[in-house]
C-alpha cells in the first residue's frame, strides 16, 4: 500500500480525483468503487468538474457503491443513491446501466447482497 501525505486536505483530494480519473482515462472499461460521505463530495466536485470541462468521459464507467441504508429506497433524500445522483451520478455521462447501488428496500437483503456481490465479481 502507497501512503500519500499532502500538505492540505485540498491538495488531497486533488490527488485522489486525479487518480480517479487516470483510472477512467487509461481503462477501456473502468470498473469503481464509491464511498458517501463529506471528504467524497470534494472529490465527486472535482471529478464533475473534469467531465463539465471536457477532460473526463464517464461513458465507458462501471460504479458500485459500498452500501445503502436498510430500508431507504432510492428516492429518499437520506440515501445513499441520493447521495450519489446529488453528487455525482447527474452531473456526468455515466450510464444507468453502469450505476450499482445495494437496494436498501429489496425484499430478500440475503439476495440482494449476494446478487450485488456476484455482479461486482463478474464486472471485473
Amino acid at each position: 500500500m502507497d501512503v500519500i501525505v499532502t500538505d492540505s486536505p485540498a491538495q488531497a483530494f486533488h490527488r485522489a480525483a486525479d487518480m480517479i480519473a487516470a483510472e477512467i482515462r487509461a481503462t477501456r472499461k473502468p470498473v469503481l468503487g464509491l464511498a458517501t460521505g463529506r471528504t467524497m463530495e470534494s472529490i465527486y466536485r472535482l471529478l464533475v468538474r473534469q467531465h463539465k470541462a471536457g477532460t473526463l468521459d464517464f461513458s465507458s464507467t462501471t460504479s458500485f457503491n459500498l452500501d445503502e441504508y436498510v430500508g431507504l429506497g432510492p428516492e429518499n433524500p437520506n440515501s445513499y443513491r441520493h447521495y450519489m445522483q446529488e453528487h455525482l451520478f447527474a452531473h456526468v455521462n455515466m450510464r444507468l446501466s453502469g450505476i450499482h447501488v445495494p437496494d436498501g428496500i429489496a425484499p430478500d437483503l440475503d439476495a440482494e447482497c449476494t446478487g450485488y456481490e456476484a455482479a461486482i465479481r463478474a464486472s471485473t
